[in-house]
């Protein structure tokens, strides 16, 4: 996986690892309607201290497990 960086809003803390949602917009590409896409990630953040509703930065790595392949690197906003 390439090293991609997004920023999202954290919705959940589990054991080492958070749940992430990230919103972003896209136009339809023929009414040119704006929308807003949310997706949700989950993220293995060890050392940090998140709750819900940090805005955080997370990139992308190796699979850490099946689901896990993005890291929390910043604490952007608490």
């Amino acid at each position: 996986m390439a090293k991609n960086k997004l920023q999202a809003v954290v919705i959940s803390v589990l054991q080492e690892t958070v749940k992430v949602q990230n919103e972003t917009q896209s136009r339809h590409p023929i009414y040119g309607k704006v929308k807003k896409v949310h997706k949700k990630f989950l993220a293995d953040c060890a050392s940090f201290e998140l709750k819900p509703g940090d805005l955080v930065e997370i990139t992308g790595v190796a699979p850490i497990s099946k689901k896990k392949v993005w890291k929390v690197t910043k604490l952007v906003q608490k």
